[in-house]
């Protein structure tokens, strides 16, 4: 069985027949419902595709300024241009507040890390002086005649300077080298117990050998440390420099803390050289090509040698060969 379905009636003809039935008595209420609902359509369409450009608009604007969608959403045009100000200015007032506090970081720190550098040239500008020093100090009392029964000691207790020695003078004037530069770390006005201190380590005449070699290994210890802590500044201050701009306030400290393994490296290898020294004049052993035979005692200045035919042990006093025992 077909079934003819009813058509829907065009605008055309709903107006054909609402005029046809105006002519009669005016147009029905449905019709004039219907025909206001199909105007109405492309009405709310247009409006309806106005408002997803702007959305869209709104979007894209959100997306070129940094924004997450989810912030501009039922947002126009104008409200988003707005936001982005807002947050670019928040964005800017915070590297700002960024930089001022850095910049207020690098100052308190150069403050602090600036007496640490200050510190390291001081010890730079004295290093080549008391290097020089403690190098003249050895070399006087390994060849000079310095001790108790020397004419150096001699010239120190009468004030005779006529027995001093080239090596006398040499150990003195290298003394107070030494001493200056040692002056200059304690501080730029050390008082008067802290120079007797110093004075006290250094190499005197009338001190035996072995008392003047130890006092010249303690003061070569303590300026191999001194070295290496400028050495170690200069590196941490580079360092610092390369990886963040600034030399941190704890410098001190990091050079301090490096240091440490150094220095006890050199702390024992002192305690070695100190033993050593403590043993006092070992005998030099000669090996004999005819008996009785000795090396010019010139060449061995304050030296001992065992023969070893007799086993006696002799020393040169620069001229002769005198009997030990």
């Amino acid at each position: 069985m077909v079934q003819i379905l009813p058509q829907e009636s065009s605008l055309a003809e709903l107006l054909g027949t609402g005029v046809g039935a105006g002519v009669g008595g005016g147009v029905s209420a449905g019709l004039q419902q219907k025909l206001q609902l199909m105007a109405g359509q492309p009405a709310a369409r247009a409006k309806e595709q106005e408002q997803e450009q702007k959305q869209l608009r709104a979007l894209i604007l959100a997306k070129a300024g940094g924004l997450d969608p989810s912030e501009v959403v039922g947002l126009e045009v104008g409200e988003v241009s707005q936001l982005i100000r807002s947050k670019a200015e928040e964005k800017k007032a915070l590297a700002r507040s960024e930089e001022l506090q850095r910049a207020e970081k690098v100052k308190i720190s150069s403050q602090r890390s600036g007496k640490v550098l200050d510190r390291a040239d001081e010890l730079r500008e004295g290093l080549p002086a008391k290097e020089n020093a403690l190098r003249f100090m050895k070399d006087a009392i390994e060849e000079g005649d310095i001790g108790f029964f020397s004419g150096n000691n001699l010239a120190e207790l009468t004030g005779v300077e006529a027995f001093r020695t080239a090596k006398g003078a040499q150990l003195i004037t290298a003394g107070k080298e030494f001493f200056l530069g040692s002056i200059r770390r304690a501080g730029p006005r050390p008082n008067i117990f802290i120079e007797q201190q110093i004075a006290k380590m250094m190499p005197k005449i009338g001190r035996n050998k072995e008392a003047n070699l130890t006092a010249a290994a303690l003061l070569g210890a303590d300026l191999d440390v001194e070295t290496e802590r400028v050495r170690i500044t200069d590196e941490l201050e580079q360092e610092s420099l390369d990886r963040q701009g600034f030399v941190p306030g704890n410098l001190g400290a990091l050079v301090t803390e490096r240091l440490k393994p150094i220095a006890q490296e050199r702390q024992d290898a002192l305690a070695k050289e100190l033993h050593e020294i403590q043993k006092g004049p070992q005998a030099t052993k000669f090996k004999e090509t005819q008996p009785g035979a000795f090396p010019k005692a010139v060449d061995f200045p304050n030296k001992r040698i065992r023969d070893n035919s007799t086993g006696k042990v002799f020393m040169s006093d620069g001229k002769t060969w005198k009997l030990v025992k």
